[in-house]
């Protein structure tokens, strides 16, 4: 007995649309396998590379830095490879002939394209590196004294380009390295206030601490210099200022706390003379106080020269008066 079927259009036109989104249906299935493969062997990748993240953020970049680094230093090593020999082993025979007489011979130069038209105010090297030495940029200019600072880190081993760059927002006039933990910089700015920096992070974290505004010298500070630590072993810094005054700086509880240690004042008061009927104005005895230095015997003893060209005597124990007073030159120190 023969079967028949009666088919319609509709039906017809069904069974081809569900074999066609069938189709689809498998065609997305197959790529959407190998985009996964292909994902997965880019991860593979970027973790054989360091770099497991797919957002890439500066930290990602470090391993292939590091590794750039490295070449750079190789290259500069070639490169420099003559100034290097003479800076260990070159003498100039004319010096045999000329005992008083000496040469100089220019070997390299230390410059970066960000601190253009600004100022070396000072320079500091580094104890426990000795190729690595900062440098301070600013402004003496009290018409135009700029409106940040830069602190750069040179290294003898690459003279193209700073190992280090930290900008700060007013110009830097002094820093110091501490001889043993060399990763903080202490730093003197125009402002008054004083920072420091810690190498260890990155220049956007800059500087780690710094002094609050209603303790930041009046005038710029001149110098700074690391001291030993305190009896409960906190890290301090003395700091001098032309606005006479010598503090100390010591972090406590994550922050820079003052203490003032000497307040230096001029010899010979200048005494008004006031005129009949006219205003009696009162002169500031502050001498304007420009360096220290400390004895590598004593602790406690510093002298302190100043613009008058004097030289304080002063202690650490006496914070209302100096011991000796030289006067040593005729123009500030």
């Amino acid at each position: 007995m023969a079967l028949l079927w009666s088919v319609t259009q509709w039906e017809i036109y069904d069974a081809y649309t569900e074999e066609l989104e069938r189709q689809k249906r498998e065609k997305e299935a197959k790529e959407k396998k190998k985009g996964g493969r292909d994902e997965t062997a880019k991860r593979r990748g970027n973790d054989e590379l360091g770099m497991t993240s797919s957002s890439m953020g500066p930290e990602d970049y470090r391993p292939v830095a590091r590794a750039a680094k490295i070449i750079e230093r190789m290259i500069n090593q070639n490169t420099y490879d003559g100034m290097g020999q003479d800076f260990k082993y070159y003498e100039d025979p004319v010096d045999d002939s000329c005992k008083l007489i000496g040469t100089l011979m220019p070997m390299w130069k230390f410059a970066y394209d960000g601190a253009k038209k600004m100022t070396v105010t000072t320079i500091a090297n580094n104890e426990r590196y000795p190729d690595l030495f900062a440098v301070g940029y600013g402004s003496f200019s009290f018409e135009k004294p700029g409106k940040f600072g830069l602190v750069c880190f040179h290294t003898l081993k690459n003279p193209s380009f700073p190992e280090y760059v930290f900008c700060l927002g007013s110009g830097i006039m002094s820093l110091d390295i501490h001889p043993e933990l060399c990763h903080f910089v202490a730093v003197g700015l125009y402002d008054g206030s004083v920072a420091v920096l810690d190498v260890r992070r990155p220049a956007s974290e800059q500087p780690v601490f710094q002094s609050a505004v209603k303790d930041k010298h009046m005038d710029p500070v001149w110098q700074v210099r690391w001291q030993k630590e305190d009896s409960e072993e906190r890290l301090n810094f003395f700091s001098v200022s032309s606005d006479g005054h010598v503090a100390c700086w010591t972090i406590i509880r994550m922050q820079l706390e003052r203490q003032e240690i000497v307040t230096v004042r001029l010899l010979n008061k200048p005494q008004p003379t006031p005129k009949k009927g006219a205003e009696v104005k009162v002169f500031n005895d502050l001498a304007r106080a420009t360096c220290f230095d400390f004895s590598p015997v004593v602790d406690n003893i510093y002298l302190v020269g100043t613009e008058e060209g004097i030289v304080r005597k002063c202690s650490k124990t006496y914070s209302t008066t100096f011991l000796h007073s030289f006067q040593a030159h005729s123009n500030a120190i």
